[in-house]
């Protein structure tokens, strides 16, 4: 396997605005905070299932809980 010969890393502090460089970029991989305004991290997901195939997706949270890990969990 050959490594990408570039890294393209996008910033956002509101999940509207990732949910929109998300679908503008296309990337291969997603890592989220769990509470963003606008949109949380999991409403950003499941927003982007609706349209189809999804990066592959990760979160991180300082906050947890049971109910978190199993609602992530279940969203993919």
């Amino acid at each position: 396997m050959t490594a990408p010969s570039w890294l393209w890393i996008v910033f956002t502090l509101v999940g509207a605005a990732a949910l929109t460089a998300i679908r503008t970029e296309v990337p291969d991989v997603v890592l989220s905070d769990w509470n963003m305004p606008v949109m949380t991290g999991i409403e950003l997901l499941e927003e982007l299932q609706k349209n189809g195939p999804t990066p592959t997706f990760g979160f991180l949270t300082t906050e947890g809980s049971d109910e978190m890990r199993e609602r992530a969990k279940n969203a993919g």
